[in-house]
């Protein structure tokens, strides 16, 4: 019988010995070397903190100084957010006072470790953390550049339109929610717009203006938004849209802060706007009185003095634009209509508006003109456009231009000179005067006007029409 095993191989036998374990390994596939063992972390040697209130204080400085910040005014702690200081809510700074404590007290005896343990301990050492320099601030401290905004990761100056990295120093609390876009992508917006002002571009121009006014702290323009008419009109999605676009920046207020009230309110309403840019109220009684005096306060560029709940008073130099939402057109008892007194055109309108200003009996009561002989005709060549006017309140009862001398004359300067002619002399009269535009609530420009008297800025032209075109056509938003 055949031997089944007769075809296979002879097992081979490793040597035995040394020479045996090397041919294993030269047989073996190359395996990695080992990584060598890392050396276990440095530890790092306990800071030495004495076991004091006043000790634990120091070491609070010297570690959160840079980023923990008391606001007296406010009584609450700021921290900074790596682009905005935010204000705490979650004590944070009494958090981080008792971890000190408890690293400041390993290895004590037991009387001063039931002491330093104590939440006692922690609260003395945070008082005494909000009287140092390194922490103490109030409101004062807060958003002083009316032009920075701080949004997520950059800060961006609106009058360069250029992005920083965020500094504490600068004070910034509140942020915008999204960052500034490399291009405008916002059909839904835009057809939105279209479709609460009828395709109106003087609206939506409004509209835009003042939604970027908004997000300046500026207040120059002295004015107030009123957004009103039935539901369904596009008003309150407005609202919400620039308010969450403004994230911090904007806040919600009562409508009970601009309405009169029997009784004083708490001044705590008005202590929570300051450092907002956008302040935003909707829905009002119909035929409630208004706050007059409040209004004109806050939208005049006075300074407002408040406090919050158990706190002393601080005045502050409000930054918020008002947008007030409402069902019902609201009705101010003390202000009275601008009457026109001037008519302001181009030397290219110069007969017509004489015909128009001519008193001309009318045969019928159609042909009524209300403006015939009531009006004073200013013909004005710094008037660009050869169909634009402007109608004007009487200076002297609304504000809209203020005038001063310059060089420090209040009189025409004449100055003379000998001529070729002995019998003759050369004069010259100089007056040196200029104006500037304070004020829109006297001044009316038609649609197709542009340019601007001489003595209006350019820019201060632009600002004061735009402001215009809401109190011209605010019934579009109601359609």
């Amino acid at each position: 019988m055949d031997d089944p095993f007769a075809s296979l191989e002879p097992l081979a036998v490793a040597p035995s010995g040394p020479e045996g374990v090397r041919a294993q390994f030269d047989q073996m596939e190359d395996i990695p070397p080992p990584r060598p063992r890392q050396p276990p972390p440095a530890q790092e040697d306990p800071v030495e903190i004495e076991v004091t209130e006043d000790g634990v204080a120091r070491a609070f400085t010297e570690k959160y100084g840079g980023t923990l910040r008391f606001d007296h005014d406010a009584g609450r702690w700021y921290h900074w957010q790596e682009d905005h200081w935010q204000a705490d809510t979650t004590s944070r700074a009494f958090e981080y006072c008792r971890r000190l404590a408890r690293l400041a007290s390993e290895g004590a005896k037991h009387s001063l470790l039931s002491t330093a343990r104590k939440a006692s301990f922690a609260g003395g050492v945070e008082r005494l953390a909000r009287a140092d320099p390194a922490h103490a601030v109030t409101q004062e401290a807060w958003d002083r550049d009316p032009w920075l905004v701080a949004c997520p990761g950059e800060t961006v100056d609106l009058r360069t339109g250029r992005s920083a990295v965020p500094r504490p120093e600068d004070g910034i609390t509140r942020r915008v929610a999204v960052a500034p876009a490399a291009q405008e992508t916002c059909p839904t917006w835009w057809q939105f717009l279209e479709d609460a002002t009828g395709a109106d571009s003087s609206v939506m121009r409004f509209l835009q203006q003042w939604a970027g006014y908004s997000l300046t702290g500026i207040t120059r323009e002295h004015t107030l938004v009123f957004l009103y008419g039935d539901g369904g009109n596009g008003k309150s999605v407005f609202i919400n849209t620039l308010t969450g676009l403004l994230g911090d920046y904007a806040a919600t207020a009562g409508m009970e802060t601009f309405t009169a009230s029997k009784s004083d309110r708490h001044p705590t309403d008005l202590a929570m706007l300051a450092g907002a840019r956008l302040v935003a109220a909707s829905e009002t009684e119909e035929g409630r009185a208004w706050a007059e005096s409040r209004i004109k306060q806050m939208t005049g560029g006075d300074r407002i003095t408040a406090r919050f709940m158990r706190r002393d008073f601080f005045t502050y130099t409000p930054q918020f634009k008002l947008t007030l939402v409402g069902n019902h057109r609201p009705a101010l008892a003390n202000v009275k209509p601008v009457e026109p007194w001037a008519l302001v055109v181009p030397a290219e309108l110069e007969t017509v508006a004489q015909q128009v200003l001519a008193e001309i009996a009318a045969a019928a009561v159609s042909d009524v003109n209300p403006f015939s002989g009531t009006l004073e005709l200013i013909v004005e060549p710094g008037l660009t456009s050869a169909t634009g006017w402007y109608l004007i309140g009487n200076p002297a009862l609304h504000d809209g231009l203020a005038h001063a001398f310059l060089d420090g004359q209040s009189a025409p300067r004449i100055e003379t000179r000998a001529g070729w002619n002995t019998l003759g002399m050369e004069f010259r009269l100089t007056w040196a005067v200029d104006a500037k535009f304070i004020g829109t609530a006297s001044w009316f420009r038609n649609p197709g006007a542009s340019g601007c008297p001489r003595c209006r800025p350019r820019n201060a032209q632009r600002q004061g029409v735009a402001l215009l075109c809401l109190a011209r056509r605010s019934e579009v938003l109601d359609r």
